[in-house]
């Protein structure tokens, strides 16, 4: 799966029921002209792991893509699984985000 599904599938570990908002159109029309940054983005990536803490599912995910680091930030004020941010950075100056979408109710 490409590194955008990978970070959804970890939203997905906290909360069964997340549906990954679509891909703009203009997301990857914004990477014509760009095929090795093009490359990058929609690699396919496989990881299988069992029993492992979120951090080394995120280590797992960025060796496998090859040249990647980590960051989870936090919206609002509490730091929890629904305010998460996951965004991986590749030294070669792209990244991609995955956001996990609030649960109703909840700040």
């Amino acid at each position: 799966m490409p590194l955008r599904d990978a970070l959804h599938a970890v939203h997905r570990l906290f909360d069964p029921g997340y549906n990954p908002p679509p891909l703009p159109p203009r997301a990857l029309e914004s990477l014509n002209g760009r095929d090795d940054l093009k490359a990058a983005v929609t690699k396919p990536i496989n990881v299988s792991l069992r029993r492992v803490a979120t951090w080394q599912i995120l280590d797992a995910i960025a060796l496998a893509h090859g040249n990647l680091s980590w960051i989870v930030k936090y919206r609002g004020v509490r730091p929890v699984s629904e305010n998460s941010v996951i965004e991986m950075y590749s030294s070669d100056k792209w990244w991609v985000m995955a956001t996990a979408r609030p649960r109703r109710g909840r700040l």
